[in-house]
Parts: C-alpha cells; structure tokens; sequence
C-alpha cells in the first residue's frame, strides 16, 4: 500500500510539474553524468545556455552548467534556470531558480511527502534557508529577497540538491 502511495505521489508531481522537471529527475541528476542530465532537460524542453569553467586553489577545475525554461529573448527572462555544478567532472550540486512561488511551494511539499526532514534553518539578510534531508540527498530551500526597486515585493526562491557527503563537507566544513 506504501509503494502503491509513493507511486501516486510520483505521478501526480509530474503532471503538477508539467514541462518543468520534478525533484525525482533532479534528484536523478546527482548520479548520472552532465551528458545524461543534458539529455533529460532537452527532452523537456530546457535549453542548454552555457558553461562557466574556473581552477580553485588547489587545481582542481569547477564547472556551472546552465539552462534555461520557458526562455523569452525579447525580455531576456525565462520561467526557470537549472545551473549543475560539476566537481572533478563529476555532478556535486544542482540548483533551480524558480520565480514563481507557487511552483516553489509545489517542490517544498513534494520533499516533505517524500518523507524529507527539516535539519536546519537559517535567516540572513535577504535570505531565508531551510535543509531537508531524505536519505543520502539534502535539499536546500532557499527564499531571497529581489534588491529592485520597481518591484521590492518580487522573491527569487532556490532548491539546491546535495549528496549528504558534499553538503556536510563543503557546505558545514564536516566530516562526514
């Protein structure tokens, strides 16, 4: 009976999600390859928007992969944008900017059915931060405040999904 709820709750984020994409793909990115991760975001209509690559301190290359959904030229917006973080070629984070607050709130319920448990908050300024974890994924939900001045009221909310081993070494400096 569990199963046959995790699977309905599975549908219906999909089909509440739309063409965007729902926290299981996302979720699913953390263990494939940026080729693979591409792939699926093409197919549901994002569009690969570039590649930031730097060198820390140590030598080691770091490399943001963006897309965009919904993108408009005309007014350079789009509804959303995935950046996936890759360390040593390998996918340590995945972050989507979602503008709209409803869709955000879609995704925070969709964590917390899925058994996701509130490890932390954080209030700093601009920025409200809450941390679920759900198994070996922590999921950073993050409201910031918009600085401009025709439209103050405007948030831009941030999901930021971890391996717990990445959140706690780089995010908390912890060994974990």
């Amino acid at each position: 009976m569990k199963q046959l709820f995790l699977t309905f709750l599975l549908f219906l984020s999909f089909y509440s999600f739309g063409q965007n994409i729902t926290i299981s793909e996302l979720n699913s990115f953390l263990d494939k390859d940026i080729f693979l991760a591409e792939e699926i975001l093409s197919s549901g209509e994002w569009y690969f928007t570039g590649m930031e690559e730097t060198t820390d301190e140590d030598g080691i290359t770091l490399k943001e992969v963006s897309f965009t959904y919904d993108y408009t030229q005309k007014n350079d917006w789009a509804q959303s944008y995935i950046t996936i973080y890759l360390y040593k070629d390998k996918i340590s984070m995945v972050t989507i900017q979602i503008l709209e607050k409803e869709r955000f709130n879609k995704y925070l319920n969709n964590v917390k059915s899925l058994g996701g448990k509130l490890i932390e908050s954080k209030l700093t300024e601009n920025v409200i931060n809450r941390f679920y974890e759900n198994g070996t994924t922590i999921f950073s939900f993050s409201i910031h405040t918009n600085n401009d001045i025709r439209n103050p009221a405007k948030n831009i909310y941030l999901l930021s999904l971890f391996k717990n081993k990445n959140f706690y070494y780089n995010y908390r400096q912890e060994q974990y």
